[in-house]
C-alpha cells in the first residue's frame, strides 16, 4: 500500500499562501506563513539539539554513549521552544521591498 505525505513544507504551500495573500484571505494566509516560519525555526533548532546529541564527547574528545542528564537537559531546552507561551504572540510587521 501506498502512503501520502501530508507534511506541510515551504516548497509544497508558498504558492497556495501568496495566491491566498494576493487574492483572497490575507489574515488567513499571513498566519500560516507565521505559523510555518516559526516550524521551520523550530525545525532548525531540533537539528541542532539532536547534533549536539549525536555528537556528544567527553572533556578529552571522545565519544560519550551515554550521558543521561545531558541530554536530558538538551531535549528539555528543545522542548520549551514548543511551549505557546514562549512564542511572540505579535511578530514583527516586516515590510515588502
Amino acid at each position: 500500500m501506498e502512503s501520502i505525505s501530508l507534511k506541510m513544507t515551504w516548497a509544497g504551500t508558498l504558492n497556495a499562501f501568496l495566491a491566498l495573500y494576493e487574492r483572497g484571505d490575507r489574515k488567513y494566509a499571513r498566519e500560516q506563513l507565521i505559523n510555518m516560519a516559526r516550524l521551520a525555526d523550530f525545525g532548525a533548532d531540533a537539528k541542532e539539539a539532536f547534533e549536539r546529541i549525536a555528537n556528544m564527547t567527553d572533556r578529552d574528545g571522545n565519544a560519550i554513549e551515554m550521558h543521561r542528564d545531558e541530554l536530558r537537559a538538551i531535549a528539555r531546552s528543545t522542548l520549551s521552544l514548543l511551549d505557546p507561551s514562549k512564542q511572540d504572540p505579535t511578530p514583527q510587521k516586516i515590510d515588502a521591498a
